[in-house]
């Protein structure tokens, strides 16, 4: 069985454990930038899942039955939530 975990406040993707169930809530990044993470889904109000997140690796999430990967300078713009 795998332990899901919740924040207990806001902090940032990059900085969210494994297993973990968040929502976006801001997304701190330029034009481009913020136009590719929306291509992909990863808008302001989109639940996600943090599937693995180690150190100085890319970390992998879930978001409707999607797996992505994305490089932690891009991660960590992504602002997040555990409030459902």
């Amino acid at each position: 069985m795998i332990e899901t975990l919740y924040l207990d406040n806001q902090t940032f993707i990059t900085q969210t454990p494994t297993n973990t169930f968040v929502r976006i809530i801001g997304i701190d990044a330029g034009g481009l930038e913020k136009t590719h993470l929306a291509q992909m889904g990863l808008v302001i109000g989109t639940p996600v899942r943090v599937l693995r997140n180690r150190q100085n690796e890319p970390i992998l999430i879930t978001l409707r039955n999607s797996k992505l990967i994305l490089g932690r300078k891009l991660a960590s713009k992504i602002q997040v939530s555990d409030n459902q």
